[in-house]
This record gives structure tokens, C-alpha cells and sequence, in this order.
């Protein structure tokens, strides 16, 4: 399984022909956490954009963190934070 990041995504969805060729052509399965997935609706400006997304996401795997992952990566975030100026997003 590939996990694929908002960015690859983006890419995909813009129709950049080597990201469209690579995750059409790709024949493993391809997976996005559910944070992602929010990510890329925020980013959509009309609800056609929307179904176009979830037409494309159909046959991925969407993934979302159990709540000791969730709070591993809160206590993660806390740490480095301030520290780094590292962002949610």
C-alpha cells in the first residue's frame, strides 16, 4: 500500500501528466489519511470540484488515527512546535 500526501495529490488533481500517468499506471494500492482527504476538500472551490475528488479517491483506502495515535502525535506536536515553528499542515 502507498500512502500518498496532499501534495502528490495536488498534482493529481491539476493533471500534471507524470502524477496522472504514475497513480493511473500504479498497481498498488494507493491509501490517504482522512486528514488529507480535508486538506484537499478545503481546497476545492465548487461542489463539482468535490465529486471530482471523490470520484478520484473512490478505490483508495482512507485511514484515520486511533485515538493513542492521535494523542502520540499531539504530544509529538507539542514538543516540537515552538521549538521548530513546525506546523500542523
Amino acid at each position: 500500500m502507498i500512502l500518498l500526501d496532499a501534495d502528490i495529490w495536488i498534482d493529481i488533481l491539476r493533471e500534471h501528466n507524470q502524477a496522472v500517468e504514475w497513480f493511473f499506471d500504479n498497481q498498488d494500492p494507493i491509501a490517504l489519511s482522512g486528514y488529507t482527504v480535508m486538506e484537499l476538500v478545503q481546497g476545492c472551490r465548487t461542489k463539482r470540484e468535490i465529486s471530482a475528488l471523490d470520484k478520484l479517491i473512490l478505490s483508495c483506502t482512507i485511514l484515520w488515527l486511533n485515538e493513542q495515535s492521535a494523542f502520540a502525535a499531539l504530544q509529538t506536536f507539542k514538543d516540537i512546535h515552538t521549538k521548530n515553528g513546525i506546523d500542523i499542515i
